[in-house]
């Protein structure tokens, strides 16, 4: 199997993790400058670069997954301390990172309406990160979708 047949899953899984970072970092900028309570915006704060940091570990397994992938064979390996060589590992990791973030990030939206139901100031709060996570929700399906077509290329 050519290595070029992942490429283009590789490059989704790149641009999904950008996707995914750039709505966060939006967040936590826009947040910073909205009349809220502090715990409020502590808490989205904290999710927030809770999953940014993930994300970052994410990018980095994907390019253990590239080595493993056979994408670079005349290149170092970015990671040469990798002891299982199987991809589906590295792409059982990155699957199950996103979604603990996400879940993080549901839990944070489902909270933030209940709270604007009550409290009509907190709307803008709510629409900004609801919308902000759903983006982030579409590139995590996206993700998945690269992850579902580079396994079904390793069959």
């Amino acid at each position: 199997m050519a290595p070029n047949v992942f490429a283009a899953p590789i490059s989704e899984l790149h641009e999904s993790v950008s996707t995914m970072l750039d709505n966060l970092a939006f967040i936590e900028k826009e947040v910073t400058s909205l009349e809220l309570m502090d715990d409020l915006r502590n808490e989205i704060v904290a999710v927030c670069q809770r999953f940014g940091w993930t994300l970052y570990d994410v990018r980095k397994e994907v390019y253990i997954l590239v080595d493993k992938l056979g994408m670079r064979p005349d290149e170092e390996p970015f990671d040469p301390n990798v002891v299982n060589p199987d991809p589906r590992a590295t792409m059982g990791l990155i699957e199950c990172w996103i979604a603990e973030e996400a879940q993080a990030m549901h839990t944070l939206v489902t909270k933030l309406w209940a709270l604007a139901e009550k409290n009509e100031s907190l709307g803008i709060v709510n629409v900004l990160v609801t919308e902000s996570a759903a983006n982030v929700l579409n590139a995590q399906v996206r993700l998945k979708e690269a992850l579902s077509s580079i396994s079904a290329q390793l069959r």
